[in-house]
């Protein structure tokens, strides 16, 4: 067996041929699918001067989960305001609430207590999944 010097270059016999390159594979199309976020809140409160966020929610075809979070921990309202109704409630690190928007709500998010650290928010109005909707 002939030994071979590492720092010389391959040479390729005589008829051989070199391996074409493979392609690359193409990039998956992007889709947005039912079941994403619909819209995406993102802010902070702070303690006194902007204790309270105001947010729309247009109209969507179809009921909606809106699903809010926070840090630090701290007692928020959830508050939203539609024409067909009012809903509320209070968490400590996230809260939701489901809709059924036949027109524009608005959603208010609300310290219930001095925080002494500005609060970060997320929200999220999510469609449901097909198959999912409840008459």
């Amino acid at each position: 067996m002939a030994r071979t010097d590492p720092n010389q270059p391959s040479v390729r016999p005589p008829g051989t041929v070199q391996p074409a390159p493979i392609p690359a594979a193409p990039a998956p199309a992007t889709t947005t699918t039912i079941g994403a976020p619909a819209y995406h809140y993102a802010g902070y409160l702070s303690y006194p001067t902007n204790v309270a966020s105001e947010l729309p929610i247009p109209e969507l075809a179809g009921p909606a989960t809106v699903a809010a979070s926070w840090t630090p921990t701290a007692p928020l309202a959830v508050s939203l305001d539609c024409p067909s109704g009012s809903q509320q409630t209070v968490g400590t690190s996230s809260a939701s609430l489901t809709v059924r928007p036949a027109a524009s709500c608005v959603l208010t998010l609300t310290e219930q207590s001095a925080v002494a650290a500005p609060v970060e928010y997320q929200i999220d109005v999510t469609a449901p999944e097909p198959g999912s909707l409840q008459p």
